[in-house]
Order: structure tokens, then C-alpha cells, then sequence
């Protein structure tokens, strides 16, 4: 519902902006930063709409500093690192509670000790119930979209940065007082990347895409399932 709301996934004068930058590289947690729409997409609380409302992403313990630019690891953080004992342990004991949230949390409770002794952590056992959350397990019987969302970390890689205000270096800054400077940086229009991008998969697999039809319409279940199969 967030990302259907999000300007910055639906404005149709959407930029994509490289920038270049130099950072100091003692990094800290990741700050989620999204553009208000009214209200914190995390907390919930009230925010002033088109302001950035960020929020410490220290789930694992840590804190966030200030002066410091905020890193994280999207393999680490969204691909599945679950062990097939952990895996195994939760599907065997709450497995046909998975799609009621109140009967599938309390099995995950009952049989906590259990769990826990099959390795797994409370990070591993996120979106295995239903949840308001994109967290989804990809098993034999999930939606595609949600085995295709828990596998496209583990394709891509990456890294994301938060580069707050309040960390922005300046000429007034003392050494070693803050994170980040920008050196340079150009833009390109979202849908101008969009178009190339879709274009560049479809040209990999003509004959997939030849059986959606034309024109292009990615939103078919026919298009996207080509797409991600693709990629």
C-alpha cells in the first residue's frame, strides 16, 4: 500500500540521479529514508508531507550515529539465510497455520524452544506468518511474486547508503566531524532507464516475450513472468 502511495514510484516526472560522492568510511546502521505522505511508513507517527522521514533501522542491536553515513548489505538484509534444519523445524510444526496470523504466531510461540534449537533466529522466522511487511518465505506453495521478491537480492547485491542532513559536510566543518561531500553527479529520466532496461531483458529472451503479444503491457502475468524469469 506504501509504495502504491509513494510519489517517489508514481510521479510521472521521476528522475534517477548518479551521484558521486566522497564519505568518510567508519559507517553506521542504515536510516530508512522515505518521502512523507502524512504519516512514517515505520512508526506510523505524523511527519510533514515532502520531507524525508528516516528511521533507524537498528532492529539487530546498534544505534545509528550522527555525523556518520548509514550503510547496509541487501543481501545480508533481505536474502534468506536460513538453515534447511530451521526451514524444516518451522514447516513441520506451524506449516498449516502459515496463512492465519493469529493461529500461525501462536504456533511460532508454543513451539518457540523447539524452533530456537533448530537454529533459528527471530530474524529467520520473519514473513513466514502473514504481515503488513514485503517479507514472504518462498516455499512450494507461495505466489510467485513473493519466491521472485525473496530471490532478487541474492541476484542483484548491493549496498544502500543513508546520507543524512546532519551529516553533510560543509566548510565549516571540523575533521572528522562529518560523513559525506557531493563531488558531482548527473540525472536521467526514470522512465527513459525503465524503457531500456525492460527493453534490454526482452531482447535476451525473444521468444518468451514473443508469446505476450504486442504491445508491450508489463503489467501481464505473461510480461512479468518472463522478466523474472529472465533475469
Amino acid at each position: 500500500k506504501f509504495d502504491c502511495q509513494n510519489p517517489e514510484k508514481i510521479d510521472h516526472k521521476l528522475v534517477v540521479t548518479a551521484v558521486h560522492m566522497e564519505v568518510d568510511s567508519r559507517f553506521t546502521k542504515y536510516s530508512a529514508c522515505n518521502l512523507c505522505n502524512g504519516r512514517d511508513p515505520f512508526s506510523g507517527k505524523p511527519c510533514q508531507k515532502g520531507t524525508y522521514s528516516c528511521d533507524c533501522e537498528n532492529y539487530l542491536g546498534g544505534k545509528c550515529a550522527a555525523g556518520r553515513v548509514g550503510r547496509q548489505n541487501i543481501s545480508q538484509m533481505f536474502h534468506n539465510h536460513r538453515t534447511q534444519a530451521c526451514e524444516q523445524a518451522v514447516e513441520e510444526t506451524c506449516g498449516p497455520y502459515q496463512h492465519s496470523f493469529f493461529h500461525c504466531q501462536w504456533c511460532l510461540a508454543r513451539h518457540a524452544t523447539a524452533i530456537r534449537q533448530a537454529s533459528c533466529s527471530k530474524w529467520d522466522l520473519r514473513g513466514f506468518c502473514p504481515s503488513p511487511l514485503p517479507f514472504r518465505w518462498c516455499t512450494p506453495t507461495s505466489k510467485n511474486y513473493d519466491c521472485w521478491r525473496q530471490n532478487i537480492p541474492k541476484k542483484t547485491g548491493g549496498l544502500w547508503y543513508s546520507t543524512l542532513k546532519d551529516s553533510l559536510c560543509n566548510s565549516a566543518s571540523a575533521p572528522r566531524s562529518c560523513g559525506w561531500r557531493v563531488l558531482s553527479y548527473s540525472s536521467v529520466r526514470e522512465k527513459c532507464l525503465r524503457e531500456s532496461l525492460m527493453t534490454r531483458v526482452e531482447r535476451a529472451a525473444p521468444e518468451c516475450f514473443g508469446g505476450c503479444g504486442k504491445p508491450r503491457n508489463q503489467t501481464s502475468a505473461c510480461w512479468i513472468g518472463c522478466f523474472f524469469d529472465t533475469v
